[in-house]
C-alpha cells in the first residue's frame, strides 16, 4: 500500500512515463494523455494552488462536470495538502451554498459559466471563499479574485523548483490517515452529511478492489459516472491510477453507446439503469440475435461489466450472462469509501452482491 493517494499517482506516472493515463474528447476528436504529461500538469497545478496561500488541511470545492481536468484537480488539491470537497454538478445554489459554507471551502474549482454563476448567487454567503479557479474562460468577478485552469498552472510553473519541492514536502507530510476528502450524502430529511474520508480509506478501498477485479495495465476502462459519487471517484479514477490502466472518459451518458464502439473498452463500471436499457433494446430478439446485439455494443475486448448504487434486475443479469458477457454486481456505502462486497470474476453468483 502506498502512504497516501498523491505518492500512488506519482509512483505509477513514473513508472508508466509516456503510456497513456488518459484519453478523453476534445472538439471532436480524442485525445491522449501520457502518465509523464498526466503528472507535470499536476504538479504545477498543485504548486499553483500552494502559491495562492492554500495551507494543509483547507478545503478546496470542484463543481464540475466530468473532464479531464477535474482527475488533474483533485491530484492537486491532494498534493498541495489540502482536501477535495467534491459538489454534485446539478445542484442548485441554494444546494451548493450549504456544501460549500458546510465544509468551509476557502476555494472552488468550477467547469463553466453556469457553474460559476451558481456561486456568484450565493457569494455574500460565503466569506471563507477567497477564490475561484475556472477550466474554462467566464466572466470576471468583483468580489472574488478568479483565475484560469491554465493561469493556476502558470503559476505553479513559474514557482520553479522551489515551487516542486514545497509540493513534495506537502506530499510527504500526508499521512493513511490524512483526510482526502468529504462527500456529501442525501439524506432522507435535513441537509445532507458530510462523509469525511481519508487517503487510507480510499488507498485500501482500491487495493481490495483490484483484487477482486483483477484489473492490470493491459486495462481500457471506460469512464462515464460522476466523480463527484464516490463509486466511480474509487473504481475509475484511484483504481485505474493504482494500476496503471488507461482511463477513457465517456463524453456524456447520451453518447454512451458510440464511446463504447470508439473505445472498445476491456471494464466498465456502470448504474443498472444503463443496463436495464440496453437490454430493454434487445430482449425481444431471438437468442443468437440477442447475443449478437450485445456483442456489437460491448465486445470485441470486454472482458467485465460492472454495476452499483442499485439493485440490478436478476433478469438483465442473466441475459448478458447468457451472451457470454460478464456482468458482475455489487455493494458498496460512499461511508465504506465505497465497495463493500463484489462478486469476482472468477467467483459470483447472480442475484447476490459478492462473498460475505
Amino acid at each position: 500500500m502506498f502512504q497516501n493517494l498523491a505518492a500512488m499517482h506519482r509512483t505509477t506516472a513514473k513508472k508508466f512515463g509516456p503510456r497513456i493515463a488518459l484519453r478523453f474528447r476534445r472538439d471532436g476528436l480524442y485525445r491522449d494523455l501520457s502518465w509523464n504529461e498526466y503528472r507535470r500538469q499536476i504538479d504545477h497545478a498543485a504548486a499553483g494552488l500552494i502559491q495562492l496561500g492554500v495551507q494543509p488541511g483547507d478545503r478546496i470545492t470542484i463543481l464540475s462536470e466530468n473532464r479531464y481536468e477535474w482527475l488533474m484537480a483533485d491530484q492537486a488539491i491532494l498534493s498541495s495538502g489540502a482536501i477535495n470537497v467534491p459538489l454534485h454538478a446539478p445542484l442548485a445554489p441554494q444546494q451548493v451554498e450549504y456544501q460549500i459554507g458546510h465544509s468551509e471551502s476557502i476555494g472552488a474549482i468550477v467547469s463553466n459559466q453556469a457553474q460559476a454563476d451558481k456561486i456568484i448567487e450565493v457569494l455574500d454567503s460565503l466569506p471563507n471563499l477567497r477564490f475561484l479557479i475556472c477550466l474554462e474562460p467566464i466572466a470576471e468577478l468583483v468580489k472574488l479574485p478568479v483565475l484560469t485552469w491554465e493561469g493556476l498552472k502558470q503559476r505553479g510553473f513559474s514557482c520553479g523548483a522551489e515551487g516542486q519541492a514545497e509540493v513534495l514536502r506537502r506530499e510527504a507530510e500526508l499521512t493513511p490517515e490524512s483526510l482526502a476528502t468529504i462527500i456529501y450524502t442525501s439524506g432522507t430529511t435535513g441537509n445532507p452529511k458530510g462523509v469525511m474520508l481519508t487517503h487510507n480509506n480510499l488507498g485500501s478501498n482500491a487495493e481490495a478492489t483490484r483484487i477482486i477485479s483483477d484489473l492490470d495495465a493491459s486495462d481500457i476502462v471506460l469512464s462515464w459516472l460522476p466523480y463527484s459519487h464516490i463509486y466511480a471517484r474509487t473504481v475509475d479514477h484511484y483504481l485505474t491510477t493504482m494500476v496503471g490502466a488507461t482511463l477513457c472518459l465517456a463524453k456524456s451518458v447520451d453518447t454512451l453507446i458510440v464511446d463504447l464502439k470508439s473505445i472498445k473498452p476491456t471494464s466498465m463500471a456502470s448504474v443498472p439503469r444503463f443496463y436495464e436499457k440496453v437490454w430493454n433494446g434487445v430482449e425481444q430478439l431471438p437468442a443468437e440475435e440477442c447475443k449478437q446485439a450485445l456483442w456489437e455494443i460491448f465486445q470485441p475486448r470486454l472482458r467485465q461489466l460492472t454495476s452499483g448504487g442499485a439493485p440490478l434486475p436478476g433478469h438483465v443479469c442473466e441475459g448478458f450472462h447468457a451472451a457470454d458477457i460478464p456482468l458482475l454486481e455489487g455493494y458498496g456505502l460512499t461511508e465504506s469509501s465505497p465497495v463493500i462486497s463484489f462478486n469476482g470474476s472468477s467467483k459470483f453468483r447472480i442475484g447476490t452482491v459478492g462473498q460475505v
